[in-house]
């Protein structure tokens, strides 16, 4: 009975032992050319991305201006006749006030050259004759600073004049006035090209409102 029970585990045990064996011939391995193509696919993908990433950082960085920052806003800007650009800028939690002027890839000019103490450097005046054309309408604005050796005076000029607005005229511009010699140049502006409005200065508080023009 013995021999008969150990004859019976052994056959039990041989059939086992071949299902294994064919279990593992059958199984499908995955070829290393099928792993290495995923692995150069999910590489170009992210090399890819990386590229188009780096694309769009640079025409972002093409398209920002020296002349405005990404935490400032215009207040009043125009082109000039010459290409170069004016652009009254503040911070927008008004830690600061400035003139820059030049292109977008370099400013010629920058006041105050340190943003310390900005808007008091700063002076604002106009004058208003409301009543269009047949009051002759006027509503002049200046936003002025002081340098070492010029004044500058930013301008934006409107006068009504004639019947039915024929004699109309808007002027933007640069008066700079040397100090010693009093003579004047002017910087025309192109009207077209104007963002904002100097008449913020009249209700805004940043900046002194003097008297006269």
């Amino acid at each position: 009975m013995k021999k008969r029970s150990y004859l019976f585990l052994y056959m039990l045990l041989t059939v086992i032992a071949c299902n294994d064996s064919t279990d593992n011939n059958n199984a499908t391995e995955v070829p290393d050319t099928i792993i290495n193509q995923d692995v150069v696919i999910e590489e170009t993908y992210i090399e890819s991305k990386n590229k188009a990433s780096i694309k769009q950082e640079i025409e972002v960085s093409q398209n920002n201006s020296v002349l405005k920052l990404a935490d400032e806003e215009i207040v009043f800007s125009f082109e000039t006749e010459k290409g170069k650009t004016m652009n009254i800028i503040v911070h927008k939690e008004e830690k600061y006030m400035a003139y820059r002027f030049g292109t977008n890839n370099k400013i010629e000019l920058q006041f105050p050259e340190k943003l310390i103490n900005t808007f008091e450097q700063f002076s604002y005046n106009y004058y208003f004759r409301g009543g269009g054309a047949a009051n002759m309408g006027l509503d002049l604005n200046y936003l002025s600073f002081l340098g070492d050796t010029h004044k500058f005076i930013i301008f934006q000029e409107y006068s009504a004049e004639g019947e039915e607005g024929e004699g109309e005229s808007e002027s933007v511009g640069i008066r700079i006035i040397n100090l010693k010699t009093k003579k004047e140049i002017e910087i025309k502006g192109i009207n077209s090209t104007v963002e904002g409005h100097l008449i913020e200065f009249r209700d805004n508080g940043l900046v002194k409102i003097v008297d006269g023009i």
